[in-house]
């Protein structure tokens, strides 16, 4: 299964990625999907499935973000029609189209819930990512952490099953909305000199 992604880039096109097994059943139009995307990961959506148009070589997408897509049905087809009439890549369209809190600056947060263990009913995946979160410290840790140090595995489909078994929360934080902190050193003479040539 191949997917078509969006990505909110200065692109005129979509890319192809595989869909692996474990994440067929998330990948739908208008779901957000985490994708590599030369050296980094990207944020993108959906555009279209099919079960061909790619190679043994097209990466595979590396999670699928929403439980249900977050463009639904009729945003996807208005924010297709923005990007043909307007000559504008969708990913960018979309990306207008849907809240801030959804795009490339999200940053996502999951936290061990309170008796929260491992068990034999859990898949490999689970366990490990329950015995990370008991390992790394308490409160919420950036699910980039988790893959930076676990590796590059399919880590969204194990974090939304043990989301919902109610082992683990899950929160994203948008992007920065207000204008940064500008910072001014000043510099105050503590010894007052007498007259202005010393000054």
């Amino acid at each position: 299964m191949y997917v078509e992604v969006a990505l909110p880039l200065p692109l005129p096109r979509t890319f192809t990625y595989r869909v692996p097994d474990e994440l067929r059943a998330g990948a739908r139009p208008g779901a957000r999907v985490l994708v590599p995307f030369g050296s980094k990961e990207r944020i993108g959506w959906i555009d279209r499935v099919a079960e061909t148009g790619g190679s043994e070589k097209t990466k595979a997408i590396l999670g699928v973000l929403d439980p249900s897509p977050s463009a639904t049905p009729s945003v996807l087809r208005l924010s297709r029609w923005i990007a043909e009439y307007y000559l504008a890549p969708l990913g960018l369209v979309l990306r207008s189209a849907l809240p801030a809190g959804l795009t490339d600056a999200t940053s996502d947060f999951v936290t061990l819930l309170p008796g929260a263990e491992p068990s034999d009913e859990l898949s490999p995946l689970e366990t490990m990512v329950v015995e990370w979160l008991r390992g790394a410290g308490e409160g919420p840790l950036p699910v980039a952490r988790l893959r930076r140090e676990l590796g590059a595995h399919a880590w969204w489909p194990a974090i939304r099953r043990l989301e919902e078994r109610g082992m683990v929360r899950v929160d994203s934080e948008g992007p920065r909305v207000g204008p940064p902190v500008r910072t001014r050193r000043v510099v105050e003479i503590v010894r007052r000199l007498p007259s202005l040539l010393e000054r």
